[in-house]
């Protein structure tokens, strides 16, 4: 009866032991001065080192060296019988890569009840933390972009009455007080008019930057060829006296929200507008073209262009790629662009030479 249940002890053994060897997780025993006796293959690797290489060697050569305290404090819990429940901690792996580990650690028993060793399970935590830490950094810009939403919702408002009593201001200047002007005095008041304008242009597309970013957008077909042709149509009517060839794609349709879609129009073709000024034979093209079945969609022109190295600034808030006395703006509404196309799970791209022209397409997704 004896020796039936020492063979039952040891095929219990062998099986337990067959488990550990082969379990996926990191399973390795240490004595109480921390030097390894037994190490599996999930251990070899996650932290790198074979089971020859381990045992026999110190724990410590996966301990960062900014932990000298953590081993000596968990081997005195076990030696008082405790379990340290799962904790999350840093390991070394042999390669020197610092790895994020979920750590268990229980005594071990000999048969008398004694206490001999320590048993780890590791489990490998490395993405989890990545990922956490990606949700983390983008929880901590969606309330950054909030609050810069927010603050520039409440600029804008706040300054919209100031700068209209401004602007009324200067009109009646110069309609009842031009002639009593002096040179200096007309260079003034023109600079004060010129100034507020500016101002004013920065306040209404801070307004428009805020509705990009409105929780919810409503998508529905969306007529682009239509609101190209129209916003063309204002453009022609503040500056009559231009000569622009417009060509503008017949039926180009997409599904989006319409008024977002038309901010997006709207400042691309005030963009090629403007920056055409100086072209003695300006064309602006709106149309669409298929690029592995993707309708890829483009406004085009022939005038400034820009260099292809300071592409990537192109649609920073407030940067400038040309001087203000060149071309005047406020800065925003390539950002603006950037934003809704964004919105609409769509890219935004933009190519160019000085001179000959800028193009800057887009795609939209779908909600």
């Amino acid at each position: 009866m004896a020796t039936t249940t020492k063979t039952s002890e040891e095929d219990s053994a062998r099986t337990l032991a067959a488990i550990v060897l082969s379990s996926q997780d990191a399973i390795f025993a240490k004595t109480f001065k921390g030097i390894i006796t037994h190490w599996n293959k999930g251990a070899e690797k996650l932290y790198g080192y074979t089971a020859k290489e381990a045992v026999g060697r110190s724990v410590a050569i996966m301990t960062p060296p900014d932990r000298p305290d953590e081993l000596p404090g968990i081997l005195a819990r076990i030696h008082k019988g405790e379990r340290v429940e799962p904790y999350e901690t840093e390991r070394i792996r042999k390669d020197g890569r610092i790895i994020h580990v979920s750590l268990s650690i229980s005594p071990v028993y000999n048969q008398k009840g004694g206490i001999i060793a320590a048993a780890t399970i590791a489990r490998d935590r490395t993405e989890h933390r990545a990922l956490e830490e990606v949700s983390r950094k983008n929880i901590q810009l969606e309330t950054t972009n909030q609050i810069l939403d927010s603050f520039s919702h409440a600029l804008a408002h706040e300054l919209r009455n100031p700068l209209t009593s401004l602007k009324t201001s200067v009109s009646l200047l110069r309609e009842e007080y031009w002639d009593k002007l002096d040179t200096p005095g007309e260079k003034l008041l023109e600079i004060v008019g010129q100034g507020t304008e500016r101002i004013i242009g920065i306040v209404r597309d801070l307004q428009d930057l805020n509705i990009t970013s409105r929780p919810v957008i409503h998508s529905e077909p969306v007529d682009l060829s239509s609101l190209a042709q129209t916003e063309a149509n204002r453009l022609k009517i503040t500056q009559p006296e231009r000569r622009m060839t417009w060509r503008i794609a017949d039926g180009l349709t997409a599904k989006g929200d319409t008024g977002l879609l038309r901010l997006a129009l709207t400042n691309l073709l005030r963009n090629a507008w403007k920056f055409t000024t100086k072209t003695k034979n300006p064309i602006i093209e709106f149309g669409m073209s298929l690029r592995d079945k993707v309708p890829v969609y483009f406004v085009r022109d022939n005038g400034a262009g820009f260099d292809m190295a300071d592409a990537h600034k192109l649609f920073q808030p407030f940067s400038r790629l040309h001087t203000e006395k060149a071309f005047a703006g406020t800065g925003i509404g390539l950002t603006i662009v950037e934003k809704v196309i964004r919105r609409h799970n769509g890219c935004v791209w933009a190519e160019g030479k000085v001179p000959g022209g800028a193009t800057f397409f887009f795609t939209l997704g779908t909600k």
